[in-house]
């Protein structure tokens, strides 16, 4: 602010503005417009599930029906380790994990530029490529 001036004094709250949770004018404006036309949209889509030659189309259109008019199922996902077992997570030093992770960038650059790709993590690899 120009002149060391503030609207409102640290540590205060601020007070104005939109209240959470009130679209502003265009989010209105085009909610509005997609729900004056969406129940010709629900009747297209309800046609297209139950008449659509394309089997595709009809379970995408039922799906979407379903979705919007009853909410999307939970999906689940399960993580496992190799072969389905546990995960297994072993700490690692920064350093450690920095010369690793540049390891893997140099052997990337060297299959890149023509190079083997067997650079040994230590950056002689990229020398050698470049010089």
């Amino acid at each position: 602010m120009r002149g060391g001036h503030t609207r409102w004094k640290k540590g205060k709250p601020k007070t104005g503005g939109r209240l959470k949770g009130v679209c502003n004018k265009a989010t209105f404006e085009i909610k509005a417009a997609c729900q004056a036309v969406g129940p010709l949209i629900l009747e297209r889509l309800e046609k297209l599930a139950l008449y659509s030659n394309d089997g595709a189309t009809a379970t995408r259109a039922a799906s979407l029906i379903l979705s919007y008019g009853y909410g999307k199922p939970t999906e689940r996902v399960e993580v496992t380790g190799a072969d389905g077992g546990a995960i297994l997570v072993q700490p690692v030093e920064a350093e450690q994990a920095a010369r690793e992770a540049k390891g893997r960038v140099l052997r990337l650059l060297n299959g890149g530029l023509g190079g083997d790709g067997a650079g040994d993590g230590d950056g002689a690899g990229a020398r050698r490529a470049a010089g």
